[in-house]
């Protein structure tokens, strides 16, 4: 019987994934630089209206005390931003200053560590990866910003 020879194997997928893979970081420092910008211009400046999924420390900070509420039905109100300690330049694409939030989830029950889709009244919709800031049930979650 004859067998038939087949360009596509678990090599050959593998190969073509890594290729894509690496084009593709080549491109995301532009990638995300465009979509900052974009999203900047869809929003007024300051603190009111600023969208905080790309949002500066300040404009988190202008909005301590304010609540977020997750599309899994917590609410989570913000406590406090603290800065990250940082040497050198940072890539544009980044934020200038990496910085903690603080929050305390007032209403919903306890959240697990994980990306939860949040709404804010003046910073828009936005995904937010949480993680507990304690042991156990805890009520108290930090993001990071970068």
């Amino acid at each position: 019987m004859d067998q038939v020879s087949s360009l596509v194997s678990r090599r050959n997928i593998l190969l073509g994934l890594a290729g894509g893979i690496a084009a593709g970081a080549a491109n995301t420092p532009l990638f995300a630089k465009n979509l900052q910008a974009k999203a900047a211009a869809l929003t007024p400046g300051g603190s009111k209206g600023t969208a905080l999924g790309t949002a500066t420390s300040d404009d988190w900070t202008a909005q301590v005390g304010s609540l977020f509420t997750a599309e899994t039905g917590q609410v989570l109100q913000l406590t406090g931003v603290q800065l990250l300690a940082g040497k050198g330049t940072r890539p544009t694409y980044l934020r200038q200053q990496g910085f903690v939030t603080r929050f305390d989830v007032v209403s919903g029950g306890a959240m697990a560590e994980g990306t939860y889709r949040f709404r804010h009244k003046d910073g828009g919709t936005f995904d937010m990866h949480l993680a507990p800031a304690g042991s156990g049930q805890t009520l108290h979650m930090l993001a990071v910003f970068n």
